[in-house]
């Protein structure tokens, strides 16, 4: 995993990933593209941006249409970056949007990554509201733990079919989210230095 040095900035753009199928869900997932995604995180020492390209990351890996990155404000989890595959921008649809927290506050207390296959025959979750009356066929959840702690929840979900997310796509996004959550806490202590020079 790569580290950032929060002195130095980059502007690395968020460039497709590339695989040698087209499937991201195939076995052989290239390890320059896995190399690459990670660069593209660890490089960014600026919040808001890093976020953005995360969310564009992981939805490209894992396939999904529909993707939040939430973090604890205030005793609640909210969400502070979003992204749609069917957006062409950031995806900051709608500042709170509508989510399945039921499966949220799951992986928050247990701290392991959440995979619903068919989200509304899940006996766990299947009386959440959101689930109940949404198209969310797979549900993908993944805890953002830097040194242990738990410092926010990546949610995932897949709209057009039942058991979306492969064991293939899970690597990665572990991989990533341990990269994202060593930037996160990078980015927030560039910032906070930032704020005392001003």
């Amino acid at each position: 995993i790569l580290k950032t040095d929060a002195g130095h900035a980059s502007s690395v753009a968020c460039e497709p990933l590339s695989a040698s199928s087209s499937d991201f869900g195939s076995a052989e997932l290239e390890l320059n593209s896995v190399i690459r995604a990670s660069q593209t995180i660890s490089m960014e020492i600026h919040t808001e941006v890093l976020l953005e390209k995360l969310m564009k990351l992981v939805i490209e890996v894992a396939g999904a249409q529909n993707g939040h990155i939430l973090m604890e404000k205030n005793g609640e989890w909210q969400v502070v970056a979003s992204h749609s595959a069917r957006s062409a921008g950031s995806g900051e649809e709608q500042s709170q949007p509508a989510l399945p927290f039921s499966t949220i506050h799951y992986v928050a207390r247990t701290l392991e990554k959440l995979v619903l296959n068919n989200a509304t025959q899940d006996s766990r979750f299947s009386s959440d509201p959101y689930l109940l009356s949404s198209s969310a066929l797979s549900v993908l959840c993944v805890p953002i733990l830097h040194l242990g702690k738990l410092s926010g929840i990546l949610y995932l979900e897949n709209t057009l079919t039942a058991d979306a997310f492969t064991s293939d796509q899970l690597e990665v996004l572990s991989i990533l989210s341990s990269q994202a959550a060593i930037s996160i806490e990078n980015a927030r202590l560039f910032e906070e230095i930032s704020s005392l020079n001003v």
